[in-house]
């Protein structure tokens, strides 16, 4: 079992922490360095979705610093440690963070593309710093009973530093199916929902689109719509496993198998945060030429970013 958990650490450590850095980092740029009026409010969410992706492979690689390099304090020290920075709570934040981004984005394409003329509803690039701070203030909340069980774990044969200790195991199970439904089911079936009207209206509008610029704007919002939904599904596969999981633990009584499996489901979830930027890359040209002035050291992007965000 101790090699099995070194080469999933070490998977976690070399290769998709670096990964995801890079790509998260260049999509942060993209965005930064793209002229003001082209910034509209998805690209500032994608951009916030960038920085939670990034929050959660840190706090992960953190534990595999701890795991690879030194031995964890014990004691009420390990216990602060646990909660603040090797018991990967803080990686939890992000990923909360992270699924209130994804909502909020779908939020804002159902309002721009199905009812775009209820303006009230629609996010606009004053709401979003509301928005994003929401997220964030959620993802803390969500997260606050983390903070006060994670806990250091003197048993080594677990293969972890840190563990969960509830003062009753039906608290962590009920705990766990919070996860389940609101990071999960929930948010995927509202995501579900809304992308299945956007895409309904998007593919029916073809027929009334007439003049070449409706068509050009309608066929930058099939692109647009086709990376989020491509984002979304990306999220269930590599998300659903470890909600699962965290469930299952409730049910098995082999420890050594659920570290193994817990870590398997976990580098899933760095996969997710990890993978967005190279889904930008694959399915933006624009993106593509984003990335390369950058690297050429062109002093301002010219270019939309990530898709040709053309709504308004």
């Amino acid at each position: 079992m101790a090699s099995s958990l070194q080469i999933v650490r070490s998977l976690e450590m070399g290769i998709f922490f670096p990964v995801n850095l890079i790509g998260n980092l260049l999509v942060i740029i993209v965005i930064k360095r793209t002229k003001k009026d082209l910034r509209t409010p998805v690209n500032y969410l994608l951009g916030n979705l960038a920085v939670a992706d990034i929050t959660v492979a840190f706090f992960m690689v953190v534990d595999q610093v701890f795991f690879h390099t030194a031995n964890h304090p014990g004691g009420l020290t390990g216990d602060y440690l646990c909660k603040l920075l090797t018991g990967k709570t803080l990686s939890w934040v992000g990923s909360v963070a992270s699924v209130c981004t994804l909502l909020a984005i779908a939020f804002e394409r159902f309002y721009a593309i199905v009812l775009p003329y209820h303006r009230r509803e629609r996010i606009t690039k004053k709401k979003v710093g509301v928005l994003v701070a929401s997220c964030w203030v959620f993802a803390f909340f969500f997260n606050a009973p983390l903070f006060v069980v994670r806990k250091f774990n003197d048993d080594p044969g677990t293969g972890f530093f840190c563990r969960s200790s509830w003062p009753d195991n039906r608290l962590g199970l009920s705990y766990n199916y919070l996860w389940l439904m609101f990071v999960g089911v929930i948010p995927i079936c509202v995501m579900v929902l809304f992308y299945g009207k956007i895409v309904h209206n998007l593919w029916h509008s073809e027929r009334q689109a007439v003049h070449g610029a409706q068509l050009a704007r309608l066929n930058s919002r099939k692109r647009v719509t086709k990376i989020l939904v491509t984002l979304n599904i990306i999220y269930a596969f590599c998300w659903f496993p470890n909600l699962l999981i965290n469930v299952i633990v409730y049910y098995i009584a082999n420890p050594k198998l659920y570290s193994i499996g817990y870590l398997v489901t976990e580098l899933l979830v760095l996969l997710n945060s990890s993978i967005n930027p190279f889904v930008y890359a694959l399915q933006s040209k624009q993106f593509r030429i984003a990335v390369k002035n950058i690297f050429c050291c062109r002093k301002r992007v010219e270019v939309r970013p990530l898709a040709t965000f053309d709504t308004r």
